[in-house]
């Protein structure tokens, strides 16, 4: 199986990516990626890599423990789950505070 590793060297502002594959009792691990120039604008690369889920997670938790988070989105489904959870809590305590009806939605 693959296996993602990641540090963050903020001396160099760079993240460190280490990839190990342990199969059938031995390591391997990969060389660095050499970068090929093509001449032609039409050109379809190989994928660098194919990865299956498992070892995807493995990519992104590595990147993740060093601080990486994704540029857009609304966060993890567990955070929003505890927002909402703490938007229905607060909605209870006003709506309390102020003697009013909880809507139901």
């Amino acid at each position: 199986m693959i296996k993602f590793y990641a540090n963050s060297t903020h001396f160099y502002d760079k993240i460190h990516v280490f990839v190990r594959d342990k199969r059938g009792g031995t390591l391997a691990f990969p060389q660095q990626i050499v970068w090929e120039t093509v001449t032609s604008e039409v050109h379809f690369p190989e994928p660098l890599f194919k990865l299956d889920h498992e070892e995807v997670q493995s990519l992104m938790d590595a990147l993740w423990d060093c601080g990486i988070r994704p540029s857009e989105g609304m966060g993890s489904a567990g955070q929003l789950a505890a927002v909402q959870n703490h938007l229905k809590d607060m909605q209870k305590i006003a709506f309390t505070y102020l003697e009013m009806e909880t809507r139901h939605d």
